[in-house]
């Protein structure tokens, strides 16, 4: 089955890349810009993407604190680039979560606490990118016609209500108390026993997280809302190198397409996807050549490999090995 769904990912991506090249790439135009590329702003990229995975793990390193999970971030560093690499390979940002969520509670035994702390960080990361998104779609007069803001505002107090738990005690036992309902009407007894105690697990998280001191959840807002202004900065730098001349403003609402882009688990690692969506929307509003707009999507592809594929799967086979050595010297 999954074996399935991997081809089927692997064919639409390519599907889509073939269909995307045959109707609206000039082969000879895209090899003809490819020596005009800034080389000096792709080192910068790659900075700044490393500098905001630290920033991602150092956040998520004081968020276990209050669970009296004590873990470097430097290991939370190579855990998220061990997530990315199956991500890539998965074909889902969730995947990358799921990763995460394992390789941060294998050795303390904390999943509870560790998925809510995870759950938590990821609708909040995605909350403080919408502020972003609106401004950037409020200066772009061309993005008023298709009403987008309307569905970014839907899909923030989708993400509101999903956070609300975590800020309001009365909802948090409602929802509890309604989690417990639903699954004991379950006809399997086992099943039922063991999710009732994982439900009351993760709400006990939750009301640990809830009462934490306000200047650290203000610390992990702040540490949130960098990651994202990097982001943006990121994402200008990068139309910048491929010689797309655009306002920052631009680059608000564009990281967040990139970001959407990732969680949909449609293709492997965004591929087909976030290619035709650039050419197509870069080239009806600013008439960008869709050669560049293909550029800027590879350039995202190569950064994302580079740190996912290579960095983060040289962890994943080096843990793989240490796994091993450990479980060999414990039958010693």
């Amino acid at each position: 089955m999954r074996k399935g769904l991997f081809f089927l990912k692997i064919t639409l991506s390519f599907t889509i890349i073939i269909v995307l090249i045959y109707k609206y790439i000039d082969f000879n135009k895209f090899i003809y810009i490819l020596p005009n590329i800034n080389y000096f702003i792709l080192l910068l990229l790659v900075f700044l993407i490393y500098v905001i995975r630290l920033l991602v793990a150092y956040q998520t390193k004081i968020s276990l604190t209050p669970f009296q999970i004590k873990i470097d971030t430097n290991e939370v560093f190579k855990i998220h680039l061990i997530s990315t690499f199956y991500s890539l390979i998965l074909s889902s940002d969730l995947i990358a979560g799921g990763v995460s969520w394992y390789l941060l509670s294998k050795d303390n035994g904390r999943r509870a606490e560790v998925a809510s702390v995870i759950v938590y960080l990821r609708i909040l990361n995605l909350i403080t990118l919408l502020p972003f998104a609106l401004l950037g779609i409020y200066f772009e007069p061309k993005l008023e016609e298709y009403n987008i803001q309307i569905y970014i505002l839907m899909f923030g107090l989708l993400l509101l209500v999903m956070l609300l738990p975590f800020l309001w005690h009365s909802l948090a036992i409602f929802t509890e108390s309604l989690l417990n309902y639903l699954i004991s009407l379950l006809p399997l007894k086992k099943l039922s026993k063991r999710l009732l105690e994982a439900n009351q697990n993760v709400w006990n998280a939750v009301k640990i997280s809830r009462e934490m001191p306000i200047r650290f959840n203000i610390k992990i807002i702040i540490l949130s809302f960098a990651s994202q202004l990097l982001a943006i900065v990121f994402m200008y730098l990068a139309l910048t190198m491929v010689n797309i001349h655009l306002p920052i403003s631009v680059a608000t609402w564009l990281i967040a397409l990139v970001v959407i882009i990732a969680i949909l688990p449609l293709t492997i690692a965004g591929i087909g996807v976030r290619d035709f969506s650039f050419v197509f929307i870069l080239k009806e509003l600013y008439s960008v050549p869709p050669e560049s707009s293909l550029l800027l999507s590879m350039v995202i592809l190569l950064i994302n490999i580079l740190f996912g594929g290579i960095w983060g799967g040289y962890y994943a086979m080096t843990l793989g090995s240490s796994n091993r050595a450990s479980c060999l010297n414990k039958t010693k």
